[in-house]
């Protein structure tokens, strides 16, 4: 592991190493990616990786019409493979004041380039033939909407930086980060590394990197729990992949892996973990 680089970007995870592929995608190759585990091995390896677009701010509409365009001119650019879905949503309405909910944002979100239309039960049924629409009123259909896989876009950026002379070490976690006349000196148990600038991306281990320089990072980490089936014979002869299913009254999500059904909840009291610190190991 060399001693000086330009650039050293801290965490080995979506964030990190996209930041590494952008840097050396503008001519930045003097970047040392430093990963204290394996590549995607944090937050990115649980991530669900789902591509929104319709979403009740309109700035955060801007940042998932952004995300997708990025995936999307990425995969179609570079060849790469990075397991982009593009299946649909539905958001399903089981009382007027939802299906209120959506008629708005179905016509907030058109006015804004988004297009998506209010669709009724046999529509639901047509597109997700497993669900029992008893009860439901109504739902959103939202076509370009669906999801990326978050390891696949983290080793992605990663070949595609370490082409450009980017140098990435897994198994190499940060110790100290000390200002040094005039730049920053990032310690490592393989040595240290003095680098012009340092990005720390490293999710909820963050705080513990910068609380040494005085600098508080409000990140803490909530457990979340999800399950997948067993595979169901159901959903082997389908003609094309169920879309993402969601319920924003529960919530929950359904989505396809595979011939199995992934289901993700949103508790309304979300356990936080790690609030005094993350342990070593």
């Amino acid at each position: 592991m060399k001693s000086q680089a330009e650039i050293v970007v801290v965490g080995g995870g979506i964030l990190g190493c996209g930041v590494a592929f952008e840097l050396s995608r503008l001519g930045l190759s003097d970047v040392v990616l430093l990963e204290k585990n394996e590549l995607t091995a944090g937050t990115t390896w649980h991530s669900a990786g789902h591509l929104l677009l319709l979403d009740d701010d309109p700035a955060i509409a801007r940042i998932n019409a952004l995300s997708l365009q990025i995936y999307t001119e990425f995969q179609a650019q570079t060849g790469e493979d990075i397991g982009l879905h593009q299946e649909g949503s539905i958001r399903i309405a089981s009382n007027p004041n939802r299906l209120e909910r959506l008629q708005r944002l179905t016509e907030k979100m058109s006015a804004l380039g988004h297009p998506s239309e209010m669709i009724g039960l046999e529509e639901i049924k047509r597109r997700f033939p497993l669900i029992n629409t008893e009860g439901l009123l109504g739902a959103n259909w939202s076509a370009r909407e669906g999801r990326v896989d978050p390891s696949m876009v983290t080793h992605a950026y990663v070949r595609l930086a370490r082409r450009q002379g980017v140098q990435v070490h897994r198994q190499t976690p940060v110790t100290g980060l000390a200002q040094v006349g005039g730049h920053w000196r990032v310690e490592t148990p393989n040595g240290d590394i003095h680098a012009n600038h340092v990005i720390v991306a490293a999710g909820f281990w963050t705080p513990d990197i910068l609380r040494d320089l005085g600098i508080n990072i409000p990140i803490v980490p909530a457990e979340r729990q999800y399950l997948i089936t067993q595979e169901l014979p159901e959903l082997q002869g389908l003609a094309a992949e169920l879309p993402i299913l969601r319920d924003f009254d529960v919530p929950l999500y359904f989505r396809q892996e595979g011939h199995r059904l992934l289901m993700g909840v949103h508790e309304p009291r979300t356990p936080f973990c790690f609030e005094r610190g993350i342990p070593s190991d």
